[in-house]
């Protein structure tokens, strides 16, 4: 089960990717900085296991923060229901502080943290970046107790930032357009080997009902992380590109493993 619930929250992540394809390949021109273009948005996903349908419910949110230039990007997410007390009540949350550069056209991380509670049991994981002296420094901690500090270097010309982030740069067009057979490689910090996901649009268009043309997107992963032995992740996207579903076949063990997005709201 532990397995398990690595999987799903990594489908949320890649769902939360395809859900910034939306409305990209009609984009005109941005007028407002990507901060301004996302924040008070949030974004609401189910997780579905078998015969258990929402089993999971998931929060991502983008908000300012007091320091101008600089935004808040989190993501909630919790078991319930029956399966819920077999994941002994997972609840993961990430934060991410941002801040805008290149003229407002892009997002750089700062701080990234990740909190997973499994039971009484809590990870914890922060990562500071200080771009000025080009380092990062990663630290773990296990019930409050710290297990490992270390420090590196950022690379030249390397754009080391977390997946939320990533994603909203992906969303805003950084990393180019949105077309049909094109594929994309977004860059993140590099953990166990992956410093980057490839991100894959379908050259033609998939057809799942007479009413509705749908494109298709495949993310590229580590077998590893997400316990399948393809290690692609693969969603649905409406003719207007906006997410239908989420997909991560034959996860050791469980079988198939599906993520929807219920609900967007943008919040004054």
């Amino acid at each position: 089960m532990k397995k398990l619930g690595g999987t799903l929250f990594f489908a949320i992540h890649f769902f939360f990717f395809i859900s910034t394809l939306q409305s990209l390949a009609t984009q005109a021109p941005n007028t407002f900085t990507i901060g301004e273009t996302f924040a008070g948005e949030e974004l609401h996903y189910e997780l579905d296991f078998w015969l258990f349908k929402g089993f999971a419910e998931v929060v991502l949110s983008f908000s300012k923060s007091n320091d101008k230039g600089r935004y808040l990007i989190t993501l909630r997410g919790k078991t319930k229901g029956p399966l819920s007390y077999a994941l002994r009540h997972r609840e993961d949350f990430y934060t991410a502080v941002v801040e805008e550069i290149e003229d407002g056209k892009k997002l750089r991380t700062l701080y990234y943290e990740e909190n997973i509670k499994i039971g009484s049991k809590i990870r914890r994981n922060i990562y500071i970046f200080d771009h000025a002296k080009s380092t990062w420094i990663e630290k773990s901690f296990k019930n409050g107790l710290q297990r490992k500090e270390k420090n590196s270097p950022i690379p030249p010309a390397t754009d080391y930032n977390d997946f939320l982030t990533a994603a909203y740069n992906f969303r805003y067009g950084v990393y180019g357009s949105v077309t049909r057979g094109r594929n994309y490689y977004v860059p993140v910090f590099p953990r166990k080997g992956i410093t980057h996901y490839e991100v894959k649009v379908a050259p033609h268009e998939f057809f799942r009902s007479p009413n509705e043309r749908v494109f298709f997107v495949e993310v590229k992963v580590d077998p590893e992380i997400i316990n399948s032995p393809h290690g692609v992740i693969e969603g649905y996207l409406s003719d207007g590109l906006y997410p239908i579903e989420g997909l991560i076949r034959d996860v050791v063990f469980f079988g198939d493993i599906r993520g929807r997005l219920t609900k967007r709201v943008k919040i004054d």
